[in-house]
């Protein structure tokens, strides 16, 4: 099979607004590039068509000799679970205003979804 684009979340973050800002960009063109390519917003399914990570190739991709699990543990570790990153890859994001928090601690959202640099 062919695989229409191949995208990395890059795993350097070192705060929660980092990541953030980048995970929303990483659900965006994950949707828009399946968009492009007239695939479901799907994720990990038995279905050859959708979105895939590389675990899910690592565990269905005959002889592949991949190791590879990401996106997962990095997700993780900031807080999304594999439930909220399917969820979010296929019905996109909704942006929450105001004060916002989890595990890893507070942040506050503006109205445009940005987070305060100097915080």
């Amino acid at each position: 099979a062919e695989t229409y684009a191949a995208v990395e979340l890059i795993e350097s973050h070192s705060t929660k607004e980092e990541f953030m800002t980048d995970y929303r960009l990483y659900i965006e063109l994950l949707r828009n590039l399946a968009d492009e390519a007239g695939l479901p917003k799907t994720l990990d399914t038995g279905s050859l068509a959708g979105i895939k990570t590389h675990e899910y190739c690592t565990n269905n991709q005959p002889n592949n000799h991949s190791d590879h699990v990401d996106p997962y543990p990095y997700l993780a570790k900031w807080g999304i679970s594999r439930e909220q990153f399917k969820h979010d890859i296929e019905n996109g994001l909704t942006i929450e205003t105001g004060w916002q928090k989890n595990d890893t601690g507070y942040w506050y959202v503006h109205s445009d979804g940005s987070y305060p640099k100097d915080k």
